[in-house]
Order: structure tokens, then C-alpha cells, then sequence
């Protein structure tokens, strides 16, 4: 892989800034989650039913602003991942919305096997405009774990405008050198690297990198060192949050 200044941005992890975004935690909030909805949409994109599941805080004020947080569930997975599972980069999501405030939303962006293609990628901007009609939205920050990872980055790399932070979590940011799925990518993205080779390029955020004008918090590992890295995901997000608060 070339040592472009993405890619070597993407073998780095959050623990650089574990420590201090730790100590300054502030205490959890007293609010919790309200019952996830499951909302139903027809897509712009091509007129299929599609869903995204949405926390609110049960002390959820409508008329003031939050900000929001999107969640992108990993390969074989849906968008009840990020939303009940209990490992250490899901919860530690959730808290970290809860703890500000936030609006939480998962989608299933285009079934278990998305890697965030064209018709994924127009449902959550279609996702995002839906939210903003409906709440007083301040800043977008995005997350997601492996497939989610990669689509975090991709997402943000095609809509740096709509996006404010972003935290990927074991994702890869070159679907021209990345081997993995190949048959679930090509679906999403509508034929093989051979093709489709412009919009395999398109995905990879690693060809960007003067996109990413947002604070960025990455982890990547191999599956050994996976576990502690992820440990250190809500601390990530919440680095992320408060750096985001402090920008314009």
C-alpha cells in the first residue's frame, strides 16, 4: 500500500489521545435511552423500503439543539448491532451520545452486506436531511466498527459538508488493495474492481485525504490486539465530541 499521509493516518489508533479526553470525562449523565423506534423509509435512491433504528434521551427536549450521531454496523450485521450489542465499541457509542445528549440513529444502509455502495451511501443523506427536518441538529459525527469503519470513511471522504467528526473503527480506507468480501463489495458497488474500477477508487477514502477537514479518530489492529483497542472507543468518541464542540 502507498504511503500516502491517509494511510498512514489509518495504522495509527486513539490511544494517543485516550488519556487526556479520560480525565476529562465528565460524569454520565442522569438521563437514559427512551425506546428505540424503527422507523421505516422509501428511498430516494430507488423507491425500496428501508429502516434506521432512533434513540432519543428520555429528557429529550425537541425544542433545543442536539447533535448526532450516526452508527454503521459491521459485515453480516444490521442496525440493531450498535444499538443493543454490549461490546466495548457499541456501548461505549452509546454512552458517549447519551453522556451529550445526543440523537442516535443506526441504519441498516443497504443489508448486512452494504460496504457502503451508491444506493447505501444516498440513503443516509436522505437519512441525515429526514433528521434535520425533523429535530434541530447541531453537529453530525459518524461511527462504525470494520464494514461500518470503512464506510464511516467513506461516507465522510464523498460528504465532507455533512459530517463533523468521524471515528472508524477497524476499517480499511483502499477497497482497490482490500481482498476481503469481495463478492458482497461487488454487489454493493454494482460489479467487480474490474468493472468498476472508478467507483472502487471513489470508496477508498485513503486517496482523499484533503477531505478529512473534521477531527478524525481512528483504531486498527490485528485481531489479537483487537479487544484493548476497542476499549478505548468511547474514550475516542468522546475526544471527538469535545474537539468538535470547540470548533466553529
Amino acid at each position: 500500500m502507498k504511503k500516502t499521509a491517509f494511510s498512514i493516518c489509518v495504522r495509527t489508533t486513539v490511544w494517543g489521545v485516550a488519556l487526556p479526553a479520560l480525565l476529562s470525562l465528565l460524569p454520565a449523565a442522569a438521563a437514559e435511552w427512551d425506546v428505540p423506534r424503527d422507523i421505516e423509509f422509501k428511498a430516494n435512491a430507488d423507491g425500496s423500503t428501508q429502516h434506521y433504528v432512533e434513540m432519543l434521551p428520555n429528557d429529550f427536549n425537541a425544542g433545543e439543539v442536539h447533535h448526532l450521531m450516526i452508527a454503521f454496523h459491521g459485515h453480516g450485521t444490521d442496525r440493531w448491532q450498535y444499538v443493543k450489542d454490549t461490546r466495548d465499541e457499541c456501548r461505549g457509542a452509546r454512552d458517549v451520545a447519551l453522556r451529550h445528549g445526543m440523537i442516535f440513529v443506526s441504519p441498516d444502509y443497504r443489508a448486512a452486506t452494504s460496504w457502503m455502495g451508491p444506493k447505501a451511501e444516498a440513503d443516509v443523506v436522505q437519512i441525515i436531511a429526514e433528521l434535520r427536518g425533523r429535530y434541530k441538529i447541531g453537529k453530525v459525527v459518524l461511527v462504525g466498527g470494520s464494514m461500518g469503519g470503512t464506510g464511516v470513511l467513506t461516507f465522510a471522504a464523498l460528504h465532507p459538508d455533512l459530517i463533523d467528526a468521524v471515528c472508524s473503527n477497524n476499517g480499511t480506507a483502499n477497497h482497490e488493495e482490500f481482498a476481503g468480501f469481495q463478492d458482497a463489495i461487488a454487489a454493493s458497488f454494482g460489479g467487480s474492481k474490474k468493472d468498476k474500477p472508478d467507483e472502487y477508487r471513489k470508496r477508498s477514502a485513503e486517496f482523499f485525504p484533503e477531505k478529512f477537514t473534521m477531527p478524525v479518530g481512528i483504531t486498527a489492529a490485528a485481531m489479537l490486539d483487537a479487544l484493548a483497542l476497542f476499549a478505548g472507543v468511547g474514550v475516542g468518541c468522546e475526544w471527538l465530541i469535545r474537539r468538535r464542540e470547540r470548533r466553529p
